[in-house]
């Protein structure tokens, strides 16, 4: 691989700027709408199938290839066990942080293969709609589920794989990684033996044309037919899915218009010109007797695009083609088309049609991304607060009436019956994030002076006296044992926190002593603050020395070292955005700062 033989400093800062600045706009959507809860697919599919059998001891090796309704989800999956297990809860923001990281990741991956194709102002014009895409929020259903890593991965595994085989000429890594990469995105969703039916359809095709078949041809029809089969055996009905479907040619046509042309769909059928360039494109292609390596790589795509919208046309068109989640896969559609417009052009008229084309891209993803952010974030946000309330208040008192009085829409499971009969066992309570998860249980102090407190979000476990105290105000709690999680969240109310008070809140050990000290008091109210707690056994603290002001302390939640990081790298997503932005501006200063184009940055052979 040519391109990773030699370094260079410009493409190394674009690379982690161009991280950054995806990452940083995701979690600002995130933090903005995000929820830490688990949410519909994700109680059956991770929950109720891996998470609540392994708590208990009886998970088997096989329910990580059960399918979810057409799907077999199998990374997903294995994804969220291996997160849980790491971090001791289930937690979506952790979730949403690594599935941020995926998607940034196949941005230089699509960005490299553009490369291949494309230099200059054509490239320039093509990455920055590349960026724009993946930074834009019209995607929001993917950014804040936990359970959509499923996207990520089927349409990097699906990339890799037409890209890794149709390229190679040899039986080299690219062919084999490519290979396995097919195998792998059968694991993801069941459209993930679509990439694998168009690398069979390229190969037949350059057969025909070309008209003789290497052996590494039948070698690689023989893997991806082998997938296919795997795929078709493996293949999982669900009646209750049949209203989904496309029930007429009209609708089928409709709603492979709506996808072909977004996002100007609004725009039809004259937005239905967006889509010739490609077709174009694939059938000049197709006509070639000799396929160079690009042209192969590049009817692959071509025809993975179409497969995909055409499957998703029949099995989704009796319903919306165009939900959010949707939205993802037509990324790939949009640069396909763009590629298609601007590999060839060399006359002004070509120049201006594809400036054309791009505006009104880009003006179709700001109308969409300008209505996600006004109306619909909002009210994913204020769902997202009442659904967490909502299971705070259930696992407080396992009623489980509380849930099938509630709003429909507020629950995180389409049947309360259902989700109580889900979350009621101890095994899965135990996984809750701090969101919702009950605290630890500790005897209040006695004595405790609630009076003047305003209302608590958990059980108070100590509150000093309100001021005027003659003597020094101690509380030790209980020791507590060594397998809490690593991070404790409690909310006090007073005087902490101001440097003029004598208030003390430690977290103690036999072997070390954690003085809590926030970053300012909360009088007359909660204020929320985290402690990495020392190892062994531990108990909690209080000293009141102040004849002033007082503490009152509510009984701590746990919360994974996961769990805090994931919700600090949320925090601080402007940084992230801010460093991305910074780190590619510097790159593209670096890059047009270098005499000679570095093997990362010209375009590189095919081979």
């Amino acid at each position: 691989m040519i391109w990773l033989r030699k370094f260079s400093i410009h493409s190394g800062l674009t690379a982690v700027g161009l991280i950054l600045l995806v990452v940083g706009a995701k979690l600002w959507v995130v933090d903005l709408a995000g929820s830490s809860l688990p949410y519909r697919d994700q109680i059956d599919a991770e929950g109720e199938s891996i998470l609540r059998p392994w708590v208990e001891g009886r998970l088997e090796p096989s329910a990580f290839l059960a399918p979810h309704n057409e799907h077999r989800v199998v990374l997903t999956k294995l994804l969220s066990w291996l997160g849980v297990m790491a971090n001791g809860q289930w937690d979506v923001y952790v979730q949403l942080c690594l599935n941020a990281l995926l998607h940034a990741g196949l941005l230089l991956v699509v960005l490299r293969w553009l490369r291949g194709y494309l230099s200059g102002w054509r490239y320039f014009v093509l990455a920055l709609l590349a960026v724009g895409l993946w930074v834009m929020p019209v995607d929001w259903e993917n950014t804040l589920g936990g359970f959509q890593s499923q996207v990520y991965l089927v349409l990097g595994l699906s990339f890799l794989q037409i890209w890794g085989v149709l390229r190679a000429e040899r039986a080299d890594a690219w062919w084999w990684g490519g290979n396995v990469c097919g195998a792998l995105a059968l694991g993801t969703m069941a459209s993930g033996m679509l990439s694998s039916l168009a690398v069979i359809a390229v190969l037949f095709i350059r057969t025909l044309r070309q008209r003789r078949s290497t052996p590494l041809d039948i070698a690689s029809i023989g893997f991806s037919g082998l997938w296919v089969v795997i795929a078709l055996y493996s293949r999982v009905s669900v009646p209750g899915h049949a209203v989904l479907k496309a029930d007429s040619l009209g609708e089928f046509a409709r709603a492979l218009g709506q996808m072909a042309t977004w996002p100007m769909t609004g725009h039809l059928p004259w937005s239905l010109l967006l889509a010739l360039p490609a077709v174009v494109m694939i059938g000049r292609i197709i006509r070639q007797n000799k396929l160079s390596s690009r042209q192969t790589v590049l009817l692959g795509m071509g025809l993975w695009m179409l497969l995909t919208l055409v499957a998703t046309a029949w099995w989704r068109g009796g319903s919306s083609p165009l939900i959010s989640r949707y939205l993802t896969t037509y990324y790939f559609l949009v640069l396909l088309q763009g590629l298609a417009l601007t590999w060839e052009s060399r006359r002004p008229w070509q120049y201006g049609l594809a400036a054309g084309w791009a505006t009104l891209i880009l003006i179709g993803l700001w109308d969409a991304s300008a209505t996600t952010i006004k109306d619909r974030l909002p009210e994913i946000s204020a769902r997202a607060h009442r659904s967490e309330a909502l299971m705070r208040n259930y696992f407080a008192t396992a009623d489980a009436g509380i849930l099938s009085a509630a709003d429909q829409a507020d629950l995180p499971y389409p049947s309360a019956a259902v989700l109580a009969e889900r979350w009621r066992h101890p095994s899965i309570q135990s996984l809750m994030p701090a969101a919702v998860r009950q605290p630890l249980h500790l005897p209040p102090a006695e004595h405790s002076d609630l009076s003047e407190l305003p209302a608590a979000p958990y059980p108070v476990i100590a509150a000093s006296p309100p001021g005027g105290q003659n003597e020094p105000w101690v509380w030790r709690s209980e020791r507590q044992p060594p397998s809490a999680l690593p991070v404790l969240r409690f909310r006090f109310s007073g005087g902490l926190g101001d440097p003029g008070s004598a208030l003390h809140l430690r977290i103690v050990s036999d072997t070390a002593t954690i003085e809590l000290t926030p970053d300012g008091p909360a009088r007359h109210r909660w204020k929320t603050i985290n402690i990495f707690r020392p190892s062994g056994e531990w108990w909690i603290e209080i000293e009141d020395n102040d004849t002033i002001d007082r503490l009152a302390l509510t009984a701590p939640v746990e919360l994974g070292l996961m769990s805090w990081a994931a919700e600090k790298l949320i925090k601080f997503h402007f940084w992230w955005l801010s460093a991305g932005a910074l780190l590619v501006g510097l790159g593209g200063l670096a890059g047009m700062t270098t005499r000679t184009p570095a093997a990362g940055i010209k375009p590189a052979s095919p081979d």
